[in-house]
């Protein structure tokens, strides 16, 4: 007897009824339906977590030990994009200008790639440098705190590693706020811990002394 899993699809952060999935055939369905909803999870029987996406970025997959082959999914998905684009393109004629420029605002199939893309890039991370490479050019930012979250930093400029101070440790032992703006070493280590739409968080190993 397959076992079951189930699915659930989230709107304005609240899921709907669980929908039961009967086959892994049930769960690609499933995913290549949902995939980019505003959020998916899909559980086994016993509620454990076995794949969740935000916006069509998977934040956690055990799906290949399922069998499940994720990365195909994504591109076939991405084919039938295209393919929609460009049919639709054929019918309407000539895009203007305009248009091209707004499809980096939604989910085109290659901003999907790019945010897949930087995930990985976020994971392998080690220095602030490599940090700076990956949000270059692009609309992420790079957010940084300590191991102890009493301290941390946003706003990243990787041209020149500059950073604002978003939470600093107060003298009398509390947590204090400050927007002034420090200067990161490249070399300082750093860890990935979560990316979100638009940035990447990491532990900075190596945090300024001021």
């Amino acid at each position: 007897m397959s076992p079951t899993y189930f699915g659930y699809t989230y709107k304005e952060g609240r899921h709907g009824d669980a929908i039961s999935l009967e086959s892994t055939d049930a769960v690609v369905a499933f995913l290549k339906a949902h995939l980019y909803d505003e959020e998916v999870c899909i559980t086994d029987a016993g509620d454990n977590l076995i794949f969740r996406a935000r916006d069509g970025v998977d934040l956690y997959s055990r799906l290949d030990e399922m069998g499940i082959d994720l990365p195909a999914i994504y591109r076939g998905i991405r084919g039938e994009i295209v393919a929609e684009a460009e049919e639709e393109e054929e019918e309407e004629g000539e895009r203007e200008p305009w248009e091209e420029a707004y499809d980096s605002i939604g989910l085109s199939p290659a901003e999907t790639q790019m945010r897949q893309m930087a995930k990985a890039g976020a994971k392998a991370a080690r220095t602030v440098a490599d940090v700076a490479r990956l949000v270059e050019g692009t609309y992420f930012d790079a957010f940084f705190e300590t191991e102890d979250r009493t301290r941390a930093w946003g706003y990243f400029d990787p041209t020149d590693y500059s950073a604002v101070v978003m939470k600093e440790s107060a003298d009398e032992g509390g947590q204090g706020y400050c927007g002034r703006q420090v200067f990161l070493k490249p070399q300082a280590r750093v860890r990935h811990t979560g990316s979100g739409e638009d940035v990447h968080a990491f532990i900075l190993l190596d945090p300024p002394e001021d």
